[in-house]
């Protein structure tokens, strides 16, 4: 998406920006004792047949309505969140910061395999989502939804 400055009949093309409309969702593991368990995104993907699977069961259980999966990292078994539209990212935001997000990807990653796996009885999931990160995605969303109206209502 460009932005324009129009100075009489030129128009100036004064910058490029490219809508981020994801956040990264930081999930780590701790065990009963406080020490950090490694899971890698290999281990929580292996039941599915693809990861498109996995990918799609994810967004189904795990985020509300109007957001998805985009990717998945190692760093720190770090998820991708693409959101569709404004109040979807605010819903995310709102599930996050009530701890509602948390408690689903508990329940979705936690399994007896990974308990057996970690040789770990307790594991409690932590996931973090920079807020910076969430306002500019807020932001490029908005943005985004305006330039769509912008351009429709110029033809």
């Amino acid at each position: 998406m460009y932005y324009a400055a129009k100075l009489s009949n030129k128009v100036y093309i004064i910058g490029f920006h490219f809508f981020s409309t994801a956040v990264y969702m930081q999930t780590t593991f701790r065990n009963a004792a406080g020490i950090l368990v490694f899971v890698s995104a290999g281990f929580v993907v292996y039941k599915s047949k693809t990861l498109a699977d996995y990918m799609t069961a994810f967004s189904n259980y795990v985020l509300p309505a109007g957001n998805f999966l985009r990717s998945i990292g190692e760093k720190c078994l770090l998820f991708t969140v693409q959101a569709e539209t404004p109040s979807a990212l605010e819903t995310l935001w709102k599930e996050y910061m009530a701890g509602t997000l948390q408690k689903r990807l508990q329940e979705f990653l936690v399994t007896k395999e990974l308990k057996e796996f970690t040789h770990e009885e307790d594991l409690e999931l932590t996931i973090y989502i920079d807020d910076q990160e969430y306002k500019d995605a807020l932001m490029d969303l908005l943005i985004k939804g305006n330039c769509a109206v912008c351009s429709s209502n110029m033809t």
